[in-house]
């Protein structure tokens, strides 16, 4: 391996040779990192792969894009929950004080009615 490359993650692609590749990202001037597949054996490259280190990458955002939405669709979810259950709590909230106000009327009827 050379000293202007890292190794920054591993790959299931496979080289001409049938052993597995490894994305390497270049820290050299001209290519500044940029991403490229190398062999695992020592002293060998593979060439002009560098298009699918980046259709990796657009597959992997657009999954995560589908992912996100999904997600932003389940909060929505969640969220008119939410709101129907507050709706339901104010509901009940004002049949209390309905009933308490019943029974403030029927006790001011009832004591009126006593003298």
């Amino acid at each position: 391996m050379s000293q202007d490359s890292s190794v920054s993650s591993r790959s299931t692609m496979k080289c001409q040779c049938g052993i597995v590749t490894r994305i390497f990202t270049a820290f050299t001037p001209a290519n500044v990192g940029r991403r490229f597949y190398e062999c695992s054996k020592p002293n060998t490259r593979m060439v002009d792969l560098e298009k699918y280190v980046a259709s990796n990458i657009k597959e992997n955002c657009e999954r995560l894009d589908e992912i996100i939405v999904s997600k932003n669709e389940e909060v929505v979810v969640d969220n008119e929950e939410v709101v129907v259950d507050k709706s339901k709590k104010n509901v009940y909230k004002m049949w209390i004080v309905i009933a308490m106000l019943w029974c403030c009327f029927a006790s001011f009827v009832t004591f009126w009615m006593m003298k």
